[in-house]
């Protein structure tokens, strides 16, 4: 009976803990928005639309730390875990000048980043 009770306080302190790391880390990621300047959102559970995603390759994605979150005729909503770096500002470039789009960058957590990218359709196998 103990050994139950003390897994379950253990597990509960885990989930505590994860709760008290996520917070912090979208605290942070609202720190830095206003250091940028910039508008800060948090993903964890926002509806983003599959085909938003698909304007960024999920590997552009996950490696210059952006999720293009929303997407709605031109008017699109990019969020960055660091929108001060010069891939983030290329990106940018890009979709205004080439695709013709609207962007407006937001300030994301790691956290959000993970959890959106994540939601990417998977690679069907070959047949």
């Amino acid at each position: 009976m103990v050994a139950r009770n003390s897994a379950y306080a253990r597990s509960e302190l885990t989930t505590k803990l994860s709760a008290l790391h996520a917070e912090q880390e979208e605290r942070m990621a609202e720190h830095r928005a206003e250091t940028f300047r910039l508008p800060y959102v948090n993903l964890f559970g926002y509806p983003i639309d599959g085909g938003a995603l698909q304007a960024v390759p999920k590997e552009t994605a996950k490696q210059i730390g952006v999720i293009l979150f929303y997407k709605k005729g031109r008017d699109v909503r990019l969020g960055a875990v660091n929108p001060n770096t010069d891939e983030v500002t290329e990106l940018v470039k890009k979709l205004t000048d080439e695709i013709g789009f609207e962007p407006k960058l937001f300030v994301i957590s790691h956290r959000s980043l993970k959890l959106s990218l994540a939601r990417y359709p998977k690679k069907r196998a070959r047949e």
